[in-house]
């Protein structure tokens, strides 16, 4: 790990409810500078529709847990570095909106190049704090988002699991970069995953139940 960042403890992850995915790393994109990125990627490969679930500031992956399983889906939904189980640079001036979304494209053509990604359309969900970022992200991927869907937020508040990447202020610069902790959020629940999950399938073209 580079000496300008921390690495949230994953002992602070290990008791949260509804998360009990393997971890997946990546730290060598272009324009990573060797911080590290931690995504979800639950579900098989040859599901109907993949979906980039994308968080918006101070949440992180967390957030679409309860869309893991979901009928006919594949998620992938990654820590923004700064955020969730990603490394922590400790300078404000890294979290860029620009530079969080070229790691984004350039984190999908690595899957892509590791055959790990169709090279089809993709579904692209995101937290409401995420608006403008899932924009700015299908902007500067034309024809790669057949979909961009909100992903509604329903089970009430979860404190202890956006206190969890951030043990102190020291591991907070993207936070004071970008935004707080949200205070009324947790994500959907298991039921209006399901009911989203039948909206992606819908919209991008798949009707089986």
């Amino acid at each position: 790990m580079r000496d300008d960042a921390l690495r949230t403890s994953s002992e602070r992850f290990a008791q949260l409810s509804d998360y009990p995915f393997e971890p997946h790393h990546v730290s060598d994109l272009p324009s990573q500078h060797g911080w590290r990125m931690h995504y979800v990627d639950s579900g098989s490969p040859d599901a109907p529709c993949t979906c980039l679930c994308l968080h918006g500031p101070g949440e992180w992956s967390y957030f679409f847990r309860h869309l893991a399983g979901a009928p006919g889906l594949r998620l992938l939904a990654p820590d923004l570095i700064g955020f969730g189980q990603s490394d922590k640079p400790k300078r404000e001036s890294v979290h860029r909106v620009d530079w969080h979304r070229q790691l984004l494209v350039e984190w999908l053509a690595r899957l892509e190049q590791q055959h790990r990604l169709g090279p089809g359309p993709l579904a692209l969900l995101h937290s409401a704090g995420a608006e403008t970022w899932a924009a700015s992200l299908a902007a500067a991927a034309p024809g790669r988002f057949r979909v961009v869907m909100p992903v509604p937020d329903g089970a009430g508040p979860v404190p202890e699991a956006w206190r969890a990447p951030f043990p102190d202020r020291g591991y907070e610069a993207a936070l004071r970069a970008l935004g707080e902790i949200p205070k009324q959020v947790s994500g959907p629940t298991p039921e209006q995953a399901t009911q989203l999950a039948r909206a992606v399938r819908e919209a991008m073209g798949y009707f089986a139940p």
